[in-house]
């Protein structure tokens, strides 16, 4: 994972797992970093662009928190690597 405060680049990667119980949640501060939104990117395998709409819900613990639940997306299987920048 990683953030440049130069630019409020945002990235993390990971690799899916069927075994996570949870999405995951990230912190995108839209009052210094993200005024007009983030705009997030979410990739597979390097490759495949997800629409983050289908696997993205805001969390209930305010509009900086953005959680993801990649279960959603058709196809995913077991060591994926998952990719999700936010700028």
């Amino acid at each position: 994972m990683s953030f440049d405060v130069d630019t409020a680049a945002f990235a993390a990667e990971f690799i899916y797992s069927t075994k996570a119980i949870a999405g995951s949640t990230a912190y995108l501060n839209q009052e210094y970093w993200y005024t007009a939104g983030p705009i997030i990117t979410i990739t597979v395998n390097d490759t495949t662009v997800v629409d983050p709409a289908s696997v993205q819900a805001e969390t209930t613990d305010g509009a900086n928190y953005f959680y993801f639940d990649m279960a959603r997306f058709a196809g995913i299987k077991d060591g994926d690597k998952v990719t999700i920048t936010a700028a």
